[in-house]
């Protein structure tokens, strides 16, 4: 979790194991990030995901619905000229 303690967070990284699951440890550990943030105020929490999404729509998640003004660099693909 990444955040400023006071407006956003950004969820990332998250990894079980394939053996581990289906035993709840995900929606455990979701449920632990969004009560954690709460108790702080935090009034964004974000997340990306294209495998898990049942899983955080049942802690409260929900599609972003406005995109407008997000913005990303692929570092790896960005091609930057100084000068």
């Amino acid at each position: 979790m990444i955040t400023d303690y006071a407006v956003f967070a950004w969820l990332c990284d998250v990894y079980i194991a394939p053996s581990a699951r289906g035993n709840g440890f995900g929606l455990e550990l979701a449920r632990t990030v969004v009560e954690t943030l709460q108790g702080m105020n935090v009034g964004r929490i974000l997340l990306s995901t294209s495998v898990a999404r049942d899983l955080y729509s049942r802690v409260g998640f929900e599609s972003f619905q406005s995109p407008d003004g997000i913005m990303q660099l692929l570092r790896n693909r960005a091609s930057v000229q100084v000068g």
